[in-house]
């Protein structure tokens, strides 16, 4: 994903955050009542966010301080289908990224607007290898492509 964006001008590239405090992931789980993932737990030692607002329609993707700040303000939905979700990212058009609390399970985009929910992953690895296609689309310019923002 790096290569790709290094490819893109300057203003256009994705950030990615330092890794997120053990204090921001418990206070990130303290607002979605229980732990995270592990594979989420392992992004977060990684990068607390991956910024890339210009890439499309714009991704945020973890970020712990402003999800649990979205979870406690009730931002996003809590369950798609009575399975206990939380957010683990936005689009810039305000659509959400949903992961099953227990894990393991598919990644839903909230389309805010229409109010239903979108399976765009069969799992957190494979949202995060569907992000770097979306970016590596970007960076060639592709108009046909179906970007998982907007």
């Amino acid at each position: 994903m790096r290569e790709t964006v290094a490819s893109l001008p300057d203003y256009e590239q994705p950030t990615f955050s330092s890794p997120a405090t053990p204090q921001q992931v418990a206070h990130l789980e303290a607002a979605i009542g229980g732990p995270i993932p592990p594979d989420i737990r392992d992004f977060f030692a990684v990068h607390d966010e991956v910024t890339a607002m210009d890439i499309h329609n714009g991704y945020s993707i973890g970020g712990s301080t402003g999800l649990a700040r979205s979870v406690a303000r009730g931002d996003f939905p809590l369950s798609v289908d009575s399975v206990d979700v939380f957010p683990i990212g936005s689009d810039g058009g305000g659509n959400a990224f949903l992961m099953p609390r227990a894990g393991g399970g598919p990644v839903w985009k909230w389309r805010h607007d229409i109010g239903d929910f979108v399976a765009v992953a069969d799992s957190f690895a494979q949202f995060l290898d569907r992000l770097a296609d979306d970016f590596h689309a970007y960076a060639d310019g592709r108009t046909d492509w179906d970007f998982m923002a907007g």
